[in-house]
């Protein structure tokens, strides 16, 4: 796959799994594609202000959601892909200014 289309195939998964994550209540942090077009894997991280953070639970309502809006748009994705979903762990990049003021402390 060329970069434009990658790039552009990034651009709608991020979309796309923003929209589920804040539907669910939390916060797309990172998406990350890899893998050939035989089998790609779609990792997701996601997390939420505040103390208590994500859980199994809200992992897996993203994962359900998430994976039927994939299902939905089935030219999104060429071919088989595996689906991750989860916490983006304590030992997380940190991009922004307001994630350094969520996590200071």
């Amino acid at each position: 796959m060329d970069q434009g289309r990658h790039a552009t195939l990034l651009e709608g998964l991020q979309r796309l799994a923003g929209r589920v994550a804040a539907e669910a209540g939390v916060e797309l942090v990172e998406l990350v594609l890899r893998g050939s077009s035989r089998r790609r894997t779609l990792r997701v991280d996601i997390d939420r202000a505040g103390p208590r953070g994500v859980d199994l639970g809200d992992c897996k309502r993203v994962s359900e959601l998430l994976g039927a809006a994939l299902e939905e748009k089935e030219d999104l994705i060429d071919g088989s892909y595996v689906l991750e979903v989860s916490s983006p762990g304590i030992d997380r990049p940190i991009r922004s200014p307001e994630e350094i003021r969520r996590n200071t402390g």
